[in-house]
């Protein structure tokens, strides 16, 4: 993609599809390790990965969707965490580099999102390592509650989507009226 090389000229693909963890691979799963030294392992397949003659990368995870929503905050959220665990596994599972930068890349409108992990700020951490560690924390308090069978649906804040698979018999939903 055109736009992609421009955003920042030093940055030059290097490889698509990478996956970890994936069975019958040879890629090892990302174990997250939380700062209690709990752990989860992960599976994916990062959209792109691109490398500066220093050797850092950025990880770019494509999205068909609007690039709404997709800002710092839904990261701090735990709304947005896919591409800070793409990069978690980038840097630790696949060994390709330090992370410099990552963001979502909108095809349709070909930008990228607001979200950039070199900009991610939480509290006094900033930057890819701070998105990072953000992401595995939620993450991992999400699987607690999984694993406690605490995961009662919640009507978002603009409320519920009518694409949502439970419109038909949640009582939470309402149709949006014109």
């Amino acid at each position: 993609m055109v736009v992609l090389e421009t955003l920042d000229p030093a940055f030059t693909f290097f490889q698509a599809e990478q996956k970890f963890g994936i069975r019958k691979s040879s890629e090892t799963a990302l174990k997250a390790i939380t700062r209690d030294g709990n752990y989860f392992l992960l599976r994916g397949f990062i959209d792109r990965v691109d490398k500066n003659p220093s050797g850092s990368i950025r990880i770019i995870d494509y999205k068909t969707s609007s690039s709404y929503g997709f800002t710092n905050q839904a990261v701090r959220e735990g709304k947005k965490l896919q591409l800070p665990l793409y990069a978690l596994a980038a840097e630790q599972a696949l060994n390709l580099g330090k992370i410099q930068e990552g963001f979502y890349f909108h095809v349709r409108s070909a930008e990228p999102s607001g979200f950039k992990l070199s900009s991610f700020r939480m509290y006094e951490r900033r930057g890819p390592n701070a998105a990072m560690e953000n992401a595995v924390e939620i993450s991992w308090r999400s699987i607690q509650a999984i694993q406690r069978g605490k995961f009662e649906p919640q009507v978002p804040a603009g409320g519920c989507p009518e694409y949502c698979p439970a419109a038909e018999f949640c009582w939470h939903y309402r149709s949006k009226q014109w």
